[in-house]
């Protein structure tokens, strides 16, 4: 619902009304569909925390960069940046038109960074991730590839509307 929203915000030019900040949603764990069975996925907690209990393993989501939600989660993280970008767009606005705007009464200095600031690092961020999210084939019968494929498209229309 929170990507809709800013993607539709964006498109059409509305409101965004589900913020960011107002959310405690924590990102799905990237552990793909066939290590949910009790015992596999018991296995895949133990391997790769060995040293946690489990209840700390289940508060803090396991990143996996071979999983497709590792793309689903990256695509998300755009379009939190996108968010803090019209919120940006929307201040600068209500400054040429000389109304004031709560930020620059508690943060003169401004929140977020520039578009020369922020475009690099999500770029580094994008080179960061493993090739299967950045490319995309033609859908098969193979449900691993469509779906890598898939977010592989998502993540390029996003890096778009972030651009």
């Amino acid at each position: 619902m929170y990507t809709l929203d800013v993607y539709s915000s964006v498109i059409w030019g509305g409101v965004i009304r589900s913020r960011e900040v107002l959310s405690r949603v924590s990102y799905p764990s990237e552990v793909d569909d066939n290590s949910f069975s009790e015992t596999d996925f018991v296995a895949l907690i133990s391997q790769s925390q060995t040293d946690q209990t489990v209840d700390a393993i289940f508060n803090v989501p396991m990143v996996d960069p071979n999983s497709w939600l590792h793309g689903w989660n990256f695509t998300t993280d755009l379009y939190r940046i996108l968010e803090h970008a019209l919120d940006k767009a929307y201040r600068h606005r209500l400054r040429i038109s000389n109304k004031l705007y709560a930020s620059q009464i508690f943060f003169p200095g401004g929140l977020p960074s520039s578009q020369s600031e922020i475009l690099p690092k999500v770029m580094s961020s994008y080179m960061d991730l493993p090739q299967h999210f950045k490319h995309t084939v033609a859908a098969t019968s193979k449900t691993t590839q469509d779906i890598f494929s898939f977010q592989a498209a998502n993540i390029t229309a996003t890096l778009q509307v972030v651009k």
